[in-house]
């Protein structure tokens, strides 16, 4: 969960900048750089939880190992249950990042509600619900929660980016640019 939320700051600080830069031109009516704008954002995004996955599945012993004591006795048992968990962590890296950046994009040119309700759908059906069930219902644990919480990040990046994308459309074509 640490290295999850450290890995996550690259895709949220690449968010929060991409809202800034995209609300700043959609003021300015700026459809170019506005474009241009969403789209280094969500590329460098792309680029840096593709960094951050290569490191989480290279390097996944060494880094769980950071937050234990190797004298430990347990260590090696720790060890063995956080593998699975770092395959799950280093999978949903890039869709994390994804939809982070596609809803705080869209968040710059006003659109919100439908994106909001994308998000709560994603998170709590497939999400939650997937998780739940592969987790309690057929007694995967911790795996079946992760995975949920995968699946849902996955929908999430999906509806998201195809969200972003016709709100690009639109504004490249002349269309409104801030929504609402």
């Amino acid at each position: 969960n640490q290295l999850s939320a450290i890995a996550f700051m690259i895709p949220i600080a690449m968010a929060t900048a991409g809202t800034i830069r995209v609300g700043n031109y959609a003021g300015a009516q700026d459809r170019t750089n506005l474009f241009r704008s969403a789209s280094a954002t969500m590329i460098i995004a792309i680029v840096a939880t593709l960094g951050t996955t290569l490191v989480l599945l290279i390097w996944p012993e060494t880094l769980v190992g950071l937050f234990l004591d190797n004298d430990d006795p347990l260590f090696a048992d720790v060890i063995l249950v956080a593998m699975p968990l770092m395959l799950l962590t280093a999978l949903y890296q890039i869709p994390d990042g994804i939809q982070a950046v596609a809803i705080s994009v869209l968040r710059g040119v006003n659109d919100t509600r439908l994106p909001g309700l994308i998000a709560i759908a994603s998170f709590w059906i497939p999400g939650i619900g997937l998780g739940a069930l592969l987790g309690f219902g057929f007694d995967q644990g911790a795996v079946g929660v992760w995975t949920g919480i995968a699946v849902g990040l996955s929908v999430a990046a999906g509806l998201l980016t195809l969200r972003l994308v016709m709100a690009l459309q639109r504004i490249r074509k002349g269309g409104t640019i801030l929504s609402g």
